[in-house]
């Protein structure tokens, strides 16, 4: 699942739930409540990362850090199970773009240049399943 955002620095392209970790929070958590501001619901984690990626400032591909004033990201892609029924728009009013376990269109443009960590992430989904 991807939102499709209206507005922001990426618009009318495909970003997953996430976003900063507030100090002392644990990652899992900070999920949690991405997942509860951006679409009203609750989830349950099942695992570990499928996998994670790190950029900084002084990597050598600086393309990576398109966000202004960071200087250090971590992502990790986690799967997980949405608590009640799935949602149909964000609560921004973004729409929401499913992916079917088993298929991710090669044409999908994802914001925050972090479209080959989605991808293996979902490689990494589909040989777990």
């Amino acid at each position: 699942m991807a939102m499709r955002r209206r507005t922001g620095p990426y618009p009318e392209k495909l970003v997953v739930v996430g976003g900063t970790v507030a100090m002392g929070e644990a990652l899992e958590d900070a999920l949690r409540r991405h997942f509860l501001d951006d679409l009203g619901v609750e989830i349950q984690i099942s695992q570990s990362p499928l996998c994670m990626s790190q950029y900084h400032k002084d990597a050598p591909d600086d393309r990576w850090m398109q966000d202004p004033g960071k200087e250090h990201v971590i992502s990790p892609v986690y799967l997980v199970q949405i608590k009640g029924e799935a949602p149909t728009q964000s609560l921004q009013k973004d729409s929401i773009v499913w992916f079917s376990e088993d298929f991710m269109p090669s044409d999908v443009e994802f914001g925050y240049a972090n479209e080959r960590l989605y991808r293996k992430a979902f490689l990494s989904f589909k040989c777990k399943t």
